[in-house]
């Protein structure tokens, strides 16, 4: 068995529902990300977002540990134009394939939160105990908002798949003869904004293609 970020879905699923009560008030199916408290010391602490676990056990993240110093946290509250969704959507999809690509699956905590960072967390995970890495490009074609909203946004999206095969993590010879490979993809992607980190992050995905998965992680039978 294999999981592919495209196929990410069984985890992620699971996931929504039970963040589901940690929504934004519109009622999507986006999480909410990680909230900030001050701590007795001055410093703020990290409260996963509807009681998620945070990435390592009994830890406590500041907001430095979760704020992207880049474009997520540069970009302000909605209501966001076109041209700077299509950005930042780019900007995530980029981030998240090193992440993959690099076998690093802390590396998403500055982009994701919710269900998107659980399932996608466990499927990088997963790939690394069958010495595998998923090498995948995404390249945004076109966007339409279907929320806009000051901390939370949905939009429908529509991209080219340029790159999306496997490689084994020690040999770095592509396995599967390059399967799954190309493909134009839509998705329905959710954005929420932290105004105590003052950061977008990417919480929950919904692919609209045909006999596509849904939010997160899709789990597929290898060749």
């Amino acid at each position: 068995m294999s999981i592919n970020r495209t196929v990410a879905a069984v985890i992620g699923v699971a996931l929504l529902g039970a963040v589901s009560a940690g929504c934004s008030s519109s009622g999507s199916n986006g999480a909410a990300a990680p909230t900030i408290s001050p701590s007795a010391t001055g410093s703020s602490q990290v409260t996963p977002a509807s009681g998620l676990p945070t990435p390592l056990a009994g830890s406590t993240l500041t907001a430095a540990d979760v704020a992207d110093p880049g474009l997520p946290s540069k970009i302000g509250p909605g209501k966001l134009s076109n041209a700077t969704i299509k950005k930042l959507v780019q900007y995530f999809e980029d981030n998240v394939a090193k992440a993959y690509a690099d076998g690093d699956a802390n590396a998403l905590e500055h982009y994701l939160a919710g269900p998107m960072l659980s399932g996608n967390r466990a499927t990088i995970t997963l790939l690394a105990k069958q010495d595998k890495l998923n090498i995948f490009r995404i390249r945004v074609q076109k966007i339409t908002a279907e929320t806009n909203e000051a901390e939370h946004v949905i939009i429908d999206m529509t991209g080219d798949m340029v790159l999306n095969y496997f490689i084994d993590s020690k040999t770095h010879k592509i396995l599967e003869n390059g399967l799954p490979g190309p493909s134009q993809v839509q998705f329905a992607i959710f954005l929420d904004r932290n105004p105590k980190t003052n950061t977008w992050y990417w919480t929950g995905e919904q692919s609209e293609t045909t006999g596509g998965a849904t939010s997160g992680t899709t789990v597929e039978q290898a060749p």
